[in-house]
């Protein structure tokens, strides 16, 4: 059972990341049935056919959205 079933109003947000590669950019089929048993014809596959993404710009300071933690006191007015 879920926290969103369970009436609890959880969300669940996915994101990407920790690898070198994104997975829309693999040259793979979507399910990975042709994914390779053995790591380097995977490595030389990618390593032809797929680029790096450039990164993203890293964000200004103070233009992260805070949500809840914009409310929370700070710490030398709990002191």
């Amino acid at each position: 059972k879920t926290l969103a079933s369970a009436g609890k109003g959880a969300r669940l947000d996915l994101s990407w990341g920790a690898t070198l590669y994104h997975r829309d950019d693999l040259p793979l089929s979507r399910n990975l049935s042709d994914l390779s048993d053995v790591f380097t014809p995977f490595r030389n596959k990618v390593e032809k056919r797929c680029d790096v993404r450039p990164l993203l710009p890293s964000p200004e300071m103070g233009s992260l959205p805070m949500g809840e933690a914009a409310t929370l006191p700070l710490v030398r007015e709990l002191v």
